[in-house]
């Protein structure tokens, strides 16, 4: 029942499984600025039977479906393809409902083969501190695997109040 949006969806690595775990009253929009990237979400989605997913061409820095639309986004691999992060992650935030989560996934700064050119990659502290910058509160970047981390932010609700009173 949850609404999701993939923000750079690509070819719907993610956004095939999430369309199984929100399931029919669920939705999940692949959100993409390429439009051959969304014929091919659109394919796998109509081949699984995924009635539950939606594509939409977006720009760099504007989803294109408005406002709190979705409680859970997902920007997984594509913080670190835009010159102006913040900018990306405040348009994630206006996605989002208040309380909604947004998960970033990104490659680790570490020398490795695959990936983007070093001086691409984004440090976990520094995505977690552009997450801040967004808006977003209770942000937590943790070590996925040997190639990449994450970065769990919740934009500010009724129910995002810490303990020290702050939102």
């Amino acid at each position: 029942g949850d609404i999701v949006a993939d923000i750079g969806a690509g070819t719907g690595y993610f956004t095939i499984p999430a369309a199984g775990i929100v399931g029919p009253r669920g939705r999940v929009y692949a959100l993409d600025i390429s439009p051959e990237m969304l014929k091919s979400v659109r394919a796998a989605a109509d081949a699984a039977g995924l009635a539950c997913v939606e594509t939409a061409l977006s720009t760099e820095y504007d989803p294109g479906l408005g406002e709190s639309v979705a409680n859970f986004a997902l920007l997984s691999t594509v913080v670190h393809e835009v010159d102006n992060h913040v900018r990306l992650l405040r348009a994630a935030y206006r996605l989002l409902e208040p309380g909604g989560t947004l998960l970033i996934i990104e490659w680790r700064n570490v020398p490795m083969e695959m990936g983007p050119p070093p001086h691409e990659r984004i440090a976990p502290e520094d995505a977690a501190r552009m997450a801040g910058k967004a808006g977003f509160v209770r942000v937590l970047a943790a070590l996925l695997n040997e190639y990449f981390y994450t970065v769990r932010a919740i934009r500010p609700g009724r129910d995002t109040v810490d303990p020290g009173g702050r939102p």
